[in-house]
């Protein structure tokens, strides 16, 4: 898996536990993110891309690629998933069962555990006769492990990826959504389909007076990286017109959402009204899901923010006049983990689960 090499990233930190060569993953639709501990209890992270839709048969693949970035073979794996809602699965069941197959190929014999919504870690069987709790469970994951971290506090979790936005409560240890699935949670504004890098910037249309193009002309990537909220990426081809992730390519792409061309003589602050109004869009989506949230609970002591795209929830709370605490995943656990943050969070949940 070489472009899981080169684009991937690797972070290392010492565990304070005895849970040793142990994999815990997060499959997902668009990166597979690793969590490896290893013999000596030092705690890894690694993120994969892989385009599971795209290729899906190549799952079992990808995931000995994982394998084989682990010091060590684990010798137990965690796991929890979105990738299951790729449209190359006729529904949910069959992507479950499509990505548990996968798994149990390439663990083998070793102990696999999967993390549900209504009973913490289950064995395969359990998840395969029960696969609508294994759906999308890497948010609940992530909130039942910050919820013993802050068990004395009412939290909010915002956790942006690449293609969403989760906005959970945690109150005093325990998950309070008022829905446990993904559709459920985007009925109660606990799931915004917005994300920081591979969402569409026409997802944001409808916030834009008909100002913007129904077109796959330009991503959230592209407007980060003119926000400066990310880096350049001069050897990409991911983006919609397979050119690089740098500045002229980005902005270029993004007037053409607009029905403009970028100018031989360009200057970034020509455009500055038309940047802002994109990012007014966006961060007004997820504000709107967030005050509803907020407005359910008598008050929030802290807003604790996550994920890949974190740069757009701060952008919002940037633009608010709020009485919360706000505090960084990445501060908690460092850049690595925290963008490996449902991995890391089956890894503690694990290190519980073998204490008691």
């Amino acid at each position: 898996m070489s472009r899981g090499q080169k684009h991937g990233y690797h972070h290392a930190m010492k565990l304070e536990s005895a849970l040793h060569q142990t994999l815990a993953l997060d499959i997902g639709g668009a990166n597979i993110k690793a969590c490896y501990t290893d013999h000596t209890g030092v705690l890894h992270a690694f993120s994969q891309p892989f385009l599971l839709s795209h290729h899906v048969d190549e799952l079992v693949e990808a995931l000995n690629g994982v394998v084989q970035r682990c010091p060590q073979v684990p010798q137990q794996w965690l796991v929890t998933m979105t990738g299951e809602l790729c449209d190359c699965f006729e529904n949910r069941k069959q992507g479950v069962h499509a990505i548990l197959d996968a798994v149990s190929t390439v663990a083998g014999q070793v102990p696999v555990r999967i993390w549900s919504t209504t009973d913490g870690f289950v064995d395969m069987q359990y998840a395969r006769e029960n696969s609508l709790a294994i759906a999308s469970a890497n948010w609940h994951a992530l909130a039942s492990c910050l919820g013993r971290l802050h068990a004395d506090q009412r939290l909010i979790l915002i956790d942006t990826g690449s293609t969403t936005t989760d906005i959970i409560p945690v109150i005093h240890g325990h998950v309070a959504t008022q829905g446990k699935t993904d559709a459920a949670r985007l009925v109660h504004h606990e799931l915004v389909y917005l994300g920081g890098s591979l969402t569409p910037l026409m997802a944001l249309s409808g916030h834009m007076q008909g100002q913007l193009m129904n077109e796959f002309f330009a991503t959230m990537h592209d407007l980060a990286v003119v926000m400066g909220a990310c880096p350049q990426e001069l050897d990409s081809v991911d983006s919609p017109d397979g050119m690089p992730y740098d500045l002229p390519s980005s902005l270029r792409r993004i007037l053409r959402m607009f029905g403009e061309d970028l100018n031989v003589d360009w200057q970034l602050a020509d455009h500055a009204q038309v940047i802002e109004s994109l990012l007014d869009a966006a961060t007004g989506m997820i504000q709107f899901a967030f005050n509803h949230v907020v407005n359910r609970h008598q008050s929030i002591d802290v807003v604790l923010i996550g994920g890949s795209g974190s740069w757009l929830p701060c952008q919002m709370l940037g633009r608010m006049e709020n009485p919360f605490a706000v505090r960084m995943l990445q501060t908690l656990w460092g850049e690595g983990m925290s963008t490996c943050a449902c991995a890391r969070a089956l890894i503690a949940l694990a290190c519980e689960t073998n204490g008691k």
